[in-house]
């Protein structure tokens, strides 16, 4: 997949994100949403859902990012895991894609001026939690190998500041628009 398709699969998956368009189970007012696409699409489905021992891998891989109890069931392309708090979309050509809502604070209401903010060190560590599951994925249960170009991106932010807690430190200007993405190639 070339640079500009990736790009507009991200921004339709955005969008689909913030239609609800994926699921109704979850609160999409604003969220972390991950996608991991490898470089050479699969020819076909990544994952074998009829073997066991491989759905296993596929929940163990995703318990390291999710720490609810995850449900799968087959959508066109592929796989949704569900659980109480996020989503994971398997697809058939070997994307990965995950959803965790509620990525934007508020601090206390009596604690005014009302500040919606996002954490920074928690999208750090939901990355990592993410990329980890996608290295087991990959290693585990994937039977072609592919790195992958990752896309994360937070949705909903407009209006945010960014804090970072570890750095003493909070955006002075709130932020101008509703999503922000980030790409890292082959981590």
């Amino acid at each position: 997949m070339e640079k500009a398709e990736r790009n507009s699969y991200v921004k339709g998956r955005i969008d689909a994100v913030i239609r609800k368009a994926v699921t109704d189970q979850l609160d999409y007012s604003n969220g972390i949403l991950f996608n991991a696409i490898p470089e050479n699409l699969f020819d076909k489905p990544a994952i074998d859902w009829t073997n066991e021992d491989q759905v296993k891998n596929v929940k163990n891989a995703i318990s390291k990012f999710s720490e609810n109890d995850i449900s799968f069931s087959e959508i066109p392309h592929g796989q949704i895991g569900l659980s109480e708090k996020e989503y994971t979309i398997l697809f058939n050509n070997g994307i990965v894609e995950t959803f965790s809502p509620r990525v934007v604070r508020q601090t206390p209401i009596n604690f005014p001026p009302k500040i919606r903010y996002v954490q920074v060190e928690a999208v750090v560590s939901q990355s990592m939690k993410f990329i980890d599951s996608l290295v087991d994925i990959s290693e585990n249960c994937y039977a072609d190998k592919s790195s992958f170009t990752i896309f994360i991106s937070l949705v909903g932010i407009k209006g945010v500041v960014f804090n970072a807690t570890e750095k003493d430190y909070t955006t002075t200007k709130t932020y101008p628009e509703n999503t922000l993405t980030f790409q890292l190639n082959k981590p």
